[in-house]
């Protein structure tokens, strides 16, 4: 019988020691102004990727100044995704030709809202990063 009962303490001791031990991820809770460069799913324009470059193509106006030079380049911006799908903070992380610069923030400026970033189910403010290409055909 005692040794029943001290293997059955052992056994209960066990268990509440695995059950203790575990790690359990938290939600950590969203803070109102922080904005994500990682979330559960990423913010998206509406209509997808392909839908963004036609509406990217079919709104530059290439810049009369070097398209007369036939000069070519891309314009990586980088801009804020916020809860309710606008677009700010809208800024220039990588530019071959600053005369571009220009044109493209103005395009992603008036872009329609987007799809906000989730994380952990709620909408959140995301940084998003495109590129956007002024080649001539």
């Amino acid at each position: 019988m005692k040794k029943k009962t001290i293997f059955l303490l052992l056994l209960l001791m066990l268990g509440f020691t695995v059950i203790y031990s575990q790690k359990r991820r938290a939600v950590e809770p969203v803070e109102e102004e922080q904005v994500y460069s990682r979330v559960d799913q990423k913010p998206e324009f509406p209509g997808g990727q392909t839908a963004l470059e036609r509406y990217i193509k079919n709104n530059l106006r290439y810049p009369t100044t070097v398209h007369e030079l036939h000069i070519q380049g891309r314009v990586v911006c980088r801009f804020i995704v916020n809860k309710d799908g606008t677009v700010s903070d809208i800024e220039v992380v990588r530019s071959n030709y600053p005369t571009f610069n220009e044109e493209a923030l103005r395009v992603l400026e008036y872009m329609p809202k987007w799809e906000p970033g989730l994380l952990n189910g709620e909408p959140v403010r995301t940084w998003c990063t495109v590129p956007v290409n002024f080649y001539l055909p």
